[in-house]
């Protein structure tokens, strides 16, 4: 630029005013095409850094998408039914005017999996003690004067229909509680819906329905438990007796026995003391050993 500017200077003598105006545009020109040029340059080469960017960030996600891919598809090379083709149904290649024709009936996969979520929720309507481990009639260890506890438990568990009401009267420690968590297990297993209570937190949990401010009425708590076919009711009795938890306990008692519904009651007290803690009528239902429907294990 310089060096036009000298040479405009030079000339200047010798141009006429619109020649050197032509000169002053024609050096304008020039200077705005290089700042111009100067500009996208410097534009070019920020959208490359950027396009670069792009680009290395798209090869990362393609990447890790591929790794998704890959697994997801090993995962279903692994867990695809071969039979069904993972669409769950089968229908039997059989003549028609057959029984079977044009039926559609589950697989096997879909009903091992069914199985394994009724387990689940078996589990968790239950709750059992989150025992570790939990405690079942494998690890369950035999004392001197269990034995035929552990024998009436198995059968319990087996078919608690037989005799649906069971007591297993014991000391603290001796076994009582494992016993009750050992049938729930069995009977979930087999697919019986039972529920495990303590029985002071039975109460509580009853008594706070009352409450204004509880999200459950009494009836919903009470059903909770007495829809069971089983109830496991560990150490009723232990909490302060009133005319309330004795009114309470005879009804959640006295139910199952008129509909032939299953509970196991792992206890401390004699019939004596029973009458003491839980009330003459519920003790008597529960030692009601001649009706055929209870039995009371020492």
């Amino acid at each position: 630029p310089n060096g036009n500017i000298d040479m405009a200077i030079a000339l200047s003598g010798r141009l006429t005013r619109p020649m050197m105006a032509a000169v002053g545009d024609y050096m304008f020109r020039q200077c705005a095409a290089r700042r111009c040029t100067a500009r996208t340059a410097r534009k070019n080469e920020r959208a490359q850094s950027i396009l670069k960017r792009i680009g290395s960030k798209k090869r990362e996600t393609m990447k890790r998408l591929n790794d998704v891919a890959q697994s997801v598809e090993q995962h279903l090379d692994i867990d695809s039914c071969p039979i069904c083709h993972d669409s769950g149904w089968l229908s039997h290649k059989v003549e028609v005017g057959h029984p079977d024709f044009g039926q559609a009936f589950l697989c096997q996969c879909r009903v091992k999996a069914w199985e394994a979520e009724r387990q689940d929720r078996l589990e968790k309507y239950a709750q059992l003690p989150q025992s570790n481990p939990p405690r079942t009639f494998d690890n369950l260890v035999s004392v001197p004067g269990l034995e035929e506890a552990i024998i009436v438990a198995k059968a319990y568990a087996a078919n608690y229909l037989q005799i649906p009401i069971r007591v297993f009267q014991g000391d603290y420690g001796c076994g009582k509680s494992h016993l009750l968590e050992a049938i729930g297990r069995r009977l979930i297993e087999r697919g019986v819906v039972c529920r495990y209570a303590f029985g002071p937190a039975l109460l509580d949990e009853l008594r706070s329905s009352y409450d204004a401010d509880s999200e459950e009425k009494f009836e919903e708590v009470f059903n909770r438990y007495n829809r069971a076919q089983v109830l496991l009711l560990d150490d009723p009795g232990s909490e302060k007796p009133s005319a309330w938890t004795m009114e309470k306990l005879f009804r959640l008692v006295n139910g199952r026995i008129i509909s032939s519904r299953g509970l196991v009651v792992g206890t401390n007290l004699t019939l004596q003391q029973a009458k003491e803690q839980l009330g003459p009528r519920t003790a008597d239902r529960l030692w009601d050993t001649g009706s055929g429907t209870t039995q009371v294990v020492v």
